[in-house]
C-alpha cells in the first residue's frame, strides 16, 4: 500500500448553502455530472457499506464535533459546542463520502454533514442513546475501496485476535488530535476535532482520504477563522 500525507489549511469562503432535496433533484437532471457514488447514494435513501465496493473514492474524515443543537436530546457529555462551524462543510465540499469517527453528540448534526455527501458514523462513547435507531450508524463500518478495506471505530482499537483479516486502513477518533501513521502495514488516521482540538474550543482540523490506483493520500487540513459562539459546559442528562 503506498500511502502519501500532506496538510493544509482552510479558511472560510463565500458562503455557499446548499438544500439537500434540491441536490438530488439536480442529480436526477444531470445524472452524467458529479462523483459516481454521490448520485447513486442521492438518488437512494441509504445504503449498506458493507457491500460497497467501488475503484476510487474521496473520503471526508470528521471526528468529535460535540455540537448540541438546541431543542435536540443531547449526548452526557459536558463539552458542548453551539454548532457546527461552516468552515467543515467547506472542507469537505466534493468528497463522495464523508466518515464521522463519533461524539457526534446531536443527529442533527449528520444531517447537516450529508447535504454535503453521503455520511457515516461510528458510535462514539459520548453519543446519545437513540444513535443505535439511526441507520448511518453502527459500532464499526467496514469499506471496501478497490481492494483496500477501511475500518471506522471511534477508538480504532484493533484486536490482534480478532478472527478477522487487519484492515489497510483504521479511521478513528477521540483523542481530538489529529494523527496520519503507519504501523504493522496498516494506515491509522485520526482527523483530530473540528470543534475542540485538543480539548480547546477553537478551530480545529478534518481530513481528507483519497484512494486511486492502490494508493491512499491522506491530508490533514486546518480550519482558519472564527468559531462562532461560545462552548458550554452542561450535566444535563437525557
Amino acid at each position: 500500500m503506498f500511502v502519501t500525507h500532506a496538510t493544509r489549511t482552510i479558511g472560510l469562503r463565500k458562503k455557499r448553502y446548499w438544500n439537500a432535496p434540491k441536490e438530488k433533484e439536480r442529480l436526477r437532471r444531470r445524472p452524467q455530472n458529479g462523483p459516481a457514488l454521490f448520485r447513486l447514494v442521492y438518488l437512494t435513501e441509504r445504503f449498506d457499506a458493507s457491500r460497497m465496493s467501488v475503484d476510487k473514492m474521496l473520503i471526508g474524515l470528521v471526528s468529535d464535533t460535540h455540537v448540541r443543537n438546541p431543542g435536540s436530546r443531547a449526548s452526557l457529555g459536558q463539552l458542548v459546542a453551539p454548532e457546527l462551524p461552516p468552515q467543515v462543510t467547506e472542507a469537505l465540499r466534493g468528497v463522495d463520502l464523508i466518515l464521522h469517527c463519533g461524539d457526534i453528540y446531536t443527529l442533527p448534526i449528520l444531517d447537516e454533514l450529508e447535504t454535503v455527501a453521503p455520511v457515516l458514523v461510528s458510535e462514539g462513547d459520548d453519543d446519545p442513546f437513540e444513535i443505535v435507531n439511526d441507520k448511518r450508524a453502527k459500532h464499526e463500518h467496514f469499506i471496501t475501496v478497490e481492494g483496500m478495506t477501511i475500518w471506522l471505530s471511534h477508538y480504532g482499537l484493533w484486536s490482534n485476535s480478532s478472527q478477522k483479516e487487519p484492515p489497510d486502513i483504521i479511521v478513528y477518533g477521540h483523542s481530538h488530535r489529529s494523527a496520519v501513521e503507519n504501523h504493522n502495514n496498516t494506515l491509522r488516521i485520526n482527523p483530530g476535532s473540528p470543534t475542540f482540538p485538543r480539548y480547546r474550543h477553537t478551530l480545529g482540523t478534518v481530513a481528507l482520504l483519497n484512494i486511486k490506483s492502490g494508493k491512499a493520500e491522506v491530508e490533514i487540513v486546518q480550519l482558519e477563522g472564527k468559531i462562532g459562539g461560545a462552548a458550554t459546559s452542561t450535566s444535563d442528562r437525557y
